[in-house]
Protein backbone atom coordinates (compact mmCIF):
# COMPACT_ATOMS: atom_id res chain seq x y z
CA UNK A 1 0.00 0.00 0.00
CA UNK A 2 3.01 2.55 0.53
CA UNK A 3 3.56 2.21 -3.19
CA UNK A 4 0.11 3.20 -3.73
CA UNK A 5 0.18 6.19 -1.97
CA UNK A 6 3.34 7.01 -3.21
CA UNK A 7 2.51 6.72 -7.02
CA UNK A 8 -0.69 8.41 -6.27
CA UNK A 9 0.23 11.05 -3.98
CA UNK A 10 2.99 12.32 -6.21
CA UNK A 11 1.22 11.26 -9.44
CA UNK A 12 -1.92 13.06 -9.32
CA UNK A 13 -1.59 16.03 -11.26
CA UNK A 14 0.62 13.66 -13.43
CA UNK A 15 -2.51 11.24 -14.33
CA UNK A 16 -5.15 13.53 -14.06
CA UNK A 17 -3.51 16.06 -16.52
CA UNK A 18 -1.24 13.90 -18.84
CA UNK A 19 -4.04 11.46 -19.92
CA UNK A 20 -5.91 14.23 -21.81
CA UNK A 21 -3.22 16.20 -23.05
CA UNK A 22 -4.36 16.61 -26.73
CA UNK A 23 -7.67 16.83 -25.36
CA UNK A 24 -6.97 19.70 -23.32
CA UNK A 25 -5.50 21.84 -26.77
CA UNK A 26 -8.36 20.60 -28.77
CA UNK A 27 -9.94 24.11 -29.14
CA UNK A 28 -6.60 25.24 -31.06
CA UNK A 29 -5.08 22.16 -31.36
CA UNK A 30 -4.72 23.52 -35.27
CA UNK A 31 -3.76 26.60 -34.80
CA UNK A 32 -0.93 24.87 -32.52
CA UNK A 33 0.29 22.29 -35.47
CA UNK A 34 0.25 25.27 -37.57
CA UNK A 35 3.29 27.08 -35.82
CA UNK A 36 6.87 26.71 -36.61
CA UNK A 37 7.51 24.28 -33.89
CA UNK A 38 8.44 20.24 -33.95
CA UNK A 39 5.45 18.45 -32.14
CA UNK A 40 8.52 17.15 -29.83
CA UNK A 41 8.44 20.51 -28.38
CA UNK A 42 4.90 20.50 -27.40
CA UNK A 43 5.25 17.01 -26.01
CA UNK A 44 8.13 18.06 -23.79
CA UNK A 45 6.84 21.12 -22.60
CA UNK A 46 3.90 19.05 -21.60
CA UNK A 47 6.33 16.26 -19.89
CA UNK A 48 7.80 19.75 -18.05
CA UNK A 49 4.76 20.36 -16.80
CA UNK A 50 4.53 16.73 -15.40
CA UNK A 51 7.78 16.14 -13.76
CA UNK A 52 7.55 19.41 -11.93
CA UNK A 53 4.29 18.87 -10.53
CA UNK A 54 5.17 15.59 -9.71
CA UNK A 55 8.52 17.37 -8.06
CA UNK A 56 6.37 19.58 -5.82
CA UNK A 57 3.91 16.58 -4.91
CA UNK A 58 6.97 14.96 -3.54
CA UNK A 59 8.30 18.21 -1.31
CA UNK A 60 4.48 18.60 -0.46
CA UNK A 61 4.53 14.97 0.65
CA UNK A 62 7.30 15.56 3.10
CA UNK A 63 5.49 15.70 6.09
CA UNK A 64 5.23 12.04 5.53
CA UNK A 65 8.39 11.19 7.56
CA UNK A 66 5.90 11.77 10.81
CA UNK A 67 5.09 7.88 9.92
CA UNK A 68 8.86 6.96 9.36
CA UNK A 69 11.62 7.14 6.71
CA UNK A 70 10.64 4.09 5.16
CA UNK A 71 7.38 5.88 3.93
CA UNK A 72 9.23 8.99 2.93
CA UNK A 73 12.07 6.09 0.91
CA UNK A 74 8.75 4.74 -0.45
CA UNK A 75 7.78 8.12 -1.42
CA UNK A 76 11.09 9.17 -3.35
CA UNK A 77 11.21 5.83 -5.22
CA UNK A 78 7.55 6.53 -6.34
CA UNK A 79 8.17 10.13 -7.55
CA UNK A 80 11.38 8.95 -9.57
CA UNK A 81 9.05 6.31 -10.94
CA UNK A 82 6.72 8.63 -12.06
CA UNK A 83 9.10 10.61 -13.94
CA UNK A 84 10.80 8.05 -15.44
CA UNK A 85 8.09 5.68 -16.49
CA UNK A 86 4.22 7.07 -15.29
CA UNK A 87 4.61 10.13 -17.65
CA UNK A 88 5.63 8.69 -20.29
CA UNK A 89 2.96 5.89 -20.44
CA UNK A 90 0.84 8.97 -19.74
CA UNK A 91 1.76 10.64 -23.00
CA UNK A 92 2.09 7.17 -24.76
CA UNK A 93 -2.10 6.84 -23.86
CA UNK A 94 -2.81 9.99 -24.85
CA UNK A 95 -1.60 9.37 -28.13
CA UNK A 96 -5.19 6.68 -28.52
CA UNK A 97 -7.37 9.63 -26.90
CA UNK A 98 -9.43 11.20 -29.93
CA UNK A 99 -12.08 12.98 -27.73
CA UNK A 100 -11.91 16.61 -27.09
CA UNK A 101 -12.40 19.01 -24.19
CA UNK A 102 -14.18 22.45 -24.74
CA UNK A 103 -12.94 24.22 -21.81
CA UNK A 104 -15.80 26.41 -21.22
CA UNK A 105 -18.28 23.96 -20.07
CA UNK A 106 -18.83 23.44 -16.73
CA UNK A 107 -16.33 21.39 -14.69
CA UNK A 108 -17.89 19.17 -12.13
CA UNK A 109 -19.27 15.76 -13.62
CA UNK A 110 -18.20 16.91 -16.64
CA UNK A 111 -16.52 13.81 -18.52
CA UNK A 112 -16.13 14.63 -21.84
CA UNK A 113 -12.64 13.76 -23.62
CA UNK A 114 -13.47 10.60 -21.12
CA UNK A 115 -13.24 6.91 -22.88
CA UNK A 116 -11.89 3.40 -21.88
CA UNK A 117 -8.04 4.61 -22.39
CA UNK A 118 -8.68 6.73 -19.43
CA UNK A 119 -9.94 3.97 -17.01
CA UNK A 120 -7.35 1.20 -18.88
CA UNK A 121 -4.21 3.50 -18.77
CA UNK A 122 -5.14 3.20 -14.90
CA UNK A 123 -4.07 -0.19 -14.70
CA UNK A 124 -0.14 -0.28 -15.72
CA UNK A 125 0.17 2.77 -13.60
CA UNK A 126 -0.82 1.99 -10.27
CA UNK A 127 -0.84 -2.10 -10.25
CA UNK A 128 2.48 -2.56 -12.14
CA UNK A 129 4.62 -0.13 -9.71
CA UNK A 130 2.71 -2.10 -6.97
CA UNK A 131 2.82 -5.89 -8.60
CA UNK A 132 6.28 -5.24 -8.97
CA UNK A 133 7.65 -3.81 -5.50
CA UNK A 134 5.06 -6.30 -3.57
CA UNK A 135 7.02 -9.10 -5.80
CA UNK A 136 10.57 -7.91 -4.81
CA UNK A 137 9.66 -7.38 -0.98
CA UNK A 138 8.67 -10.78 -0.88
CA UNK A 139 11.72 -12.42 -2.76
CA UNK A 140 14.58 -10.44 -1.15
CA UNK A 141 12.89 -6.91 1.16
CA UNK A 142 11.71 -3.98 1.60
CA UNK A 143 14.68 -2.04 1.30
CA UNK A 144 15.49 -3.40 -2.25
CA UNK A 145 12.01 -2.97 -3.68
CA UNK A 146 12.23 0.64 -2.64
CA UNK A 147 16.14 0.55 -4.89
CA UNK A 148 14.64 -1.49 -7.75
CA UNK A 149 11.47 0.79 -8.16
CA UNK A 150 13.22 4.07 -8.06
CA UNK A 151 16.21 2.20 -10.45
CA UNK A 152 12.84 1.58 -12.63
CA UNK A 153 12.17 5.26 -12.94
CA UNK A 154 15.85 6.07 -12.79
CA UNK A 155 16.25 4.62 -16.29
CA UNK A 156 13.18 5.39 -17.63
CA UNK A 157 15.05 9.08 -17.52
CA UNK A 158 18.24 7.80 -18.52
CA UNK A 159 15.51 6.50 -22.15
CA UNK A 160 13.78 9.61 -21.83
CA UNK A 161 14.68 10.90 -25.15
CA UNK A 162 14.18 7.90 -27.15
CA UNK A 163 10.68 7.16 -25.31
CA UNK A 164 9.67 11.24 -26.67
CA UNK A 165 10.94 10.39 -30.33
CA UNK A 166 9.14 6.98 -30.28
CA UNK A 167 5.90 8.74 -28.70
CA UNK A 168 6.32 11.59 -31.39
CA UNK A 169 6.63 9.39 -34.66
CA UNK A 170 3.38 7.52 -32.68
CA UNK A 171 1.66 10.98 -33.06
CA UNK A 172 2.66 11.60 -36.77
CA UNK A 173 1.55 8.48 -37.63
CA UNK A 174 -1.59 9.14 -35.99
CA UNK A 175 -2.15 11.93 -37.78
CA UNK A 176 -1.22 11.13 -40.75
CA UNK A 177 -3.70 8.23 -40.82
CA UNK A 178 -6.77 9.66 -39.48
CA UNK A 179 -6.72 13.21 -40.34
Amino acid sequence: MYVLVGIFSTGTFLINFGQFIPAWDSSYYNMLMSQNFKYERYLKSKFTIMTISVALLFVLGIPYVYFGWDILAVHFAAMIYNIGVNSHVILYGGTFNRKKINLDEKAAFNFQGTGAVQWLIGLPLMLLPMGIFALINWLVNFEIATIILGALGFVGIALHKKFMVAITKKVHYKQICYD
